[in-house]
């Protein structure tokens, strides 16, 4: 039998996934483990427990980041503080847009018939739109 070794990121996936979900950074997850970010997330990127481990990481980040905010007593730490939660922000609406994206609305008017109003949300159109 051909000696083939099974990726870290499926050896550990539950973990790992775990530790996503707590916010913890893929690079220091990786780093822990003696592979790269980039290896992790290749081995992971299509399993839909990976996506959500993601989407509940960044939740996690948020509350983080707001902890920190309070917490901060000066004006650099409170300048540092609120960076990093826009930061997160900016994150959450990328990787979970159904639950931190704007709403967009749209309005057409139609001249041969009734005013139609449709309402379109952020999961309706790619994120790249």
């Amino acid at each position: 039998m051909p000696n083939v070794s099974v990726p870290t990121a499926i050896t550990h996936r539950d973990a790992i996934l775990r530790r996503i979900e707590d916010g913890e950074r893929l690079g220091t997850i990786a780093a822990s483990l003696g592979v790269t970010a980039s290896a992790i997330s290749r081995q992971l990127t299509g399993d839909a427990d990976y996506r959500l481990a993601l989407q509940c990481g960044v939740a996690a980040l948020l509350e983080q980041q707001e902890e920190e905010l309070e917490r901060s007593f000066d004006g650099a730490t409170y300048a540092r503080a609120k960076e990093l939660l826009s930061h997160a922000r900016w994150l959450a609406e990328r990787l979970d847009p159904q639950t931190w994206g704007l709403q967009r609305q749209a309005v057409s008017v139609h001249a041969n018939g009734p005013a139609t109003i449709k309402i379109i949300s952020w999961a309706e159109h790619d994120a790249s739109a």
